[in-house]
Formats: C-alpha cells, structure tokens, sequence
C-alpha cells in the first residue's frame, strides 16, 4: 500500500550517471510528481547530498544528548513536541515543524519531553541555500501527507553501506522544494 501510494505521488525519478570530463562521475537527477510539476536537480547552482536517515519514536522523558555537528541536518517532527537547545537557542519543534540545524554547531536538550513524540533526522552537505535558513523553525503547511511519505520512503530506501543516495537526494530536493513554495505563497499572500 505504502509503495502504490507514492507511486501516485511521484510519478518518474530519473537517474543518469555521466563520467565528467576531469573523469569525476556526476549524477543527474529529475523528478517528475503529480500535478504535472518537475524539479531539475542539477539545473541549479548547488548540490546536495544526503548522508543519513533516521527515524526516532520515543516515550515521553526523551531528551537530545549534547552532540557536536559536523554535517547540515534537517529534524522534522511527526508526533509530539521535541525541545532542543541549538547553539544557546532554545526550540519547541511540535508536531509538522522542522528545523534545519547548521554544521559546526552544538545541540542539546534543554529539557524532557512531556509525552510520546516521533521525528526524522536526514544529515546532508552541499551548497544548496535552504529555504528560510539554517537555524529557523518552519512549519509544514498544505497536505501534510505528502512530506511524512517522503521521509517514509526516504528511510525506505536508504542504505548506510552506500556513499550516495541518489534516490534520497531526490525525495530530500522535493520536501525542500515543496517548503520554498509554501514560503514564497505565503509570502505573496501576505
């Protein structure tokens, strides 16, 4: 079911694998989703690279260990409240908000949670500026089914033997995408 139902979503992802002229292989990257709209990975000044996916479901009295970044990272919570503390900063992430995380930073937890929570944690590098900013809480506005099948999917997918992640790329690029609409509709709206 879970298969189909992304399948309607994401329509064709197309990978093409070309050895550049200094012998380095570049992957290039289409995604076609429903609605007929089409994101060009490479079309753009940037890159991106997923290197980790992770899912946490916790009872309550979870709380983020103090840890040191040293990749970009991206939480995105899918149930309950997660508090941390980014850089002296302190965020409540509450259920379809997220928070890009800045390499070279440091987080913790300034307290527990009071109940049950769940989120997603994708680690990536790159060059590609991100909707909003790193280091700002957003929220997902729209059909909210369409980013948590995607980090389903991306989670699917991923295998930590691997060094690339072209199909995690893929899905990341469109929830990143999918924010920087939401961002510039509201913001035209306003």
């Amino acid at each position: 079911q879970f298969s189909d139902f992304c399948d309607t979503i994401i329509k064709d992802i197309v990978f093409v694998r070309k050895r550049e002229k200094h012998g380095k292989w570049r992957i290039y990257i289409m995604i076609t989703v429903s609605g007929e709209k089409s994101y060009d990975k490479v079309g753009r000044a940037a890159n991106l690279g997923v290197r980790r996916v992770s899912y946490t479901a916790v009872q309550s009295g979870f709380w983020h260990r103090e840890r040191f970044l040293t990749e970009k990272e991206l939480i995105y919570v899918t149930e309950g409240t997660v508090y941390l503390l980014l850089n002296g900063e302190h965020f409540a992430l509450g259920e379809n908000e997220y928070l890009f995380l800045p390499a070279y930073g440091t987080i913790s937890a300034p307290r527990r949670s009071d109940a049950p929570c769940a989120f997603y944690s994708v680690t990536f590098d790159g060059t590609l500026a991100l909707p909003g900013g790193q280091g700002e809480k957003g929220k997902v506005c729209g059909d909210l089914l369409f980013p948590r099948e995607l980090f389903k999917r991306m989670l699917l997918w991923y295998d930590g033997g691997k060094v690339e992640h072209a199909a995690c790329d893929a899905l990341f690029l469109s929830f990143l995408y999918d924010i920087a609409a939401t961002r510039i509709g509201n913001e035209s709206s306003a």
